[in-house]
């Protein structure tokens, strides 16, 4: 099985990244009961324009294609946070198509994005979101060493 390569992402792969990063987030916070999926959508669609005001040209990114050979197996998109005394790297999105799921390439795309933001950015920290009904992901980050720093609990009463 070849191995995974993160290479920086071409504008051709773009419009694609957008919509999946867009979907995910809105499964994740439709299923959390956080918003509806339109909701979700459309928060989605203004984070990612305040976010990536200059789509692959945005400084401080890290936007990602995961290649396994030369099959686009998915996307990384991790960026640098905080004030420069106290910049850390924060991964907005891991995507891994359903096709190549199951082989590590998560994993491992996670430790490659990891090097990459320490050498290009200096951080020695990097932290992520992950929506608690997102089994797969919390486990995969508690095995890369990732550890729950806050959890935003609910209650319905009513």
């Amino acid at each position: 099985m070849p191995g995974l390569n993160l290479a920086p992402m071409v504008q051709d792969d773009y419009p694609r990244f957008l919509t999946l990063v867009a979907e995910t987030y809105a499964g994740g916070a439709d299923r959390a009961g956080e918003m509806t999926h339109a909701q979700a959508m459309e928060r989605a669609r203004q984070d990612l324009q305040a976010l990536l005001p200059n789509a692959l040209e945005t400084p401080s990114m890290l936007l990602r294609t995961l290649l396994v050979g030369a099959d686009v197996a998915g996307h990384i998109w991790l960026g640098v946070r905080g004030p420069d005394s106290g910049r850390y790297g924060w991964v907005w999105d891991v995507y891994v198509d359903p096709h190549h799921r199951g082989h590590g390439y998560g994993a491992e795309a996670m430790r490659l994005v990891e090097d990459e933001a320490r050498a290009v950015f200096g951080v020695s920290e990097i932290r992520l979101n992950v929506f608690a009904a997102n089994q797969a992901a919390v486990r995969l980050y508690g095995r890369l060493g990732y550890v729950v720093t806050s959890q935003v609990m609910r209650k319905a009463i009513g």
